[in-house]
């Protein structure tokens, strides 16, 4: 047996046995136990890094190494679960001294539009964020980074960067 309300208020603890459905916001003031699996259909944030050891002037969309590792050559992650990009982030080891560096997430190559720019403004970390759902992405594909840097682009004499990618899935 079942019991529906539309506003619910418990003062002290609460237990559950069972499945339960929550439909709607909630709020908790205090801790939240969950023993056992916890399902959310938002999904969970993810983190894919890449990085690219000198980042040279004059680039024009070039896709940049996944992973950290100094000698790897792969520049995508396989997507294991559908999901959405949601974020990017770029930090060069030294501050920009001129020019700009832009940096794309790919899906199967293709750049989707989501950047951060270090340029005058942001001259050494920069970040950009878009609403889930924006750029969907389906289990299968390819997550990626392609860089492009003007003739103008310095930070230090080996400006390496290293950007990271979030995903919801």
């Amino acid at each position: 047996m079942g019991t529906t309300a539309d506003n619910w208020n418990v003062g002290g603890n609460l237990a559950v046995t069972g499945t339960t459905a929550l439909t709607g916001a909630a709020t908790i003031a205090g801790a939240l136990a969950v023993t056992g699996d916890l399902t959310a259909g938002g999904g969970r944030l993810c983190s894919f890094t890449f990085h690219q050891g000198d980042a040279t002037a004059s680039q024009s969309a070039v896709a940049i190494t996944a992973g950290t590792g100094e000698d790897a050559d792969a520049t995508e992650y396989v997507i294991p679960w559908a999901g959405s990009i949601m974020g990017i982030s770029v930090a060069c080891e030294a501050a920009r001294s001129g020019g700009s560096c832009i940096v794309d997430a790919t899906v199967n190559g293709t750049v989707t539009g989501l950047t951060a720019t270090i340029d005058d403004t942001d001259t050494q970390y920069a970040y950009g964020v878009q609403a889930k759902d924006s750029d969907a992405i389906t289990a299968g594909q390819r997550l990626g980074v392609k860089v492009t840097t003007d003739a103008g682009w310095a930070a230090g004499t080996t400006p390496s960067i290293l950007v990271t990618v979030f995903c919801e899935m």
